[in-house]
C-alpha cells in the first residue's frame, strides 16, 4: 500500500518529549522538511491515487494510507486547525476533497 505523507516536523516533540520514545535521532536532529501545503498533499495524493490504477498487481488491496489525522506533534496532521481570526482551517481536507471526488 503506497503512503502519503502530510509532514514530519517533530521540533515540537523537542521542546516536549513523549514518554514511549527513548532518546530518539530526531531530538538533536536541527532541519526538518518544510510543511506541505495543501497543493503539495493533493498533488503526492493525485500521484498514489494514479500509482494504485496502474498497478493493480502490486496493489491488489487498493488502499492507500495518508498519514495522519491528528499528528500535530510530527507534522503530519490532516484536521482542521484554528486561523488567526478564528475559523477552521480546512484547507488539508480541501485539497484531499479535491482528488477524491
Amino acid at each position: 500500500m503506497p503512503l502519503v505523507t502530510t509532514g514530519w516536523d517533530k521540533r515540537p516533540r523537542q521542546d516536549h518529549p513523549v514518554s514511549w520514545e527513548k532518546n530518539p535521532g530526531y531530538a538533536q536532529q536541527k532541519t526538518f522538511p518544510a510543511t506541505a501545503t495543501p497543493d503539495e498533499i493533493a498533488a503526492h495524493l493525485g500521484r498514489a491515487v494514479a500509482f494504485v490504477k496502474a498497478n493493480p498487481s502490486v496493489c491488489p488491496a487498493n488502499t492507500i494510507i495518508v498519514y495522519a489525522w491528528n499528528e500535530h506533534d510530527e507534522g503530519g496532521w490532516l484536521c482542521p486547525t484554528w486561523t488567526p481570526s478564528g475559523q477552521p482551517d480546512t484547507s488539508r481536507l480541501d485539497a484531499i476533497r479535491s482528488i477524491l471526488r
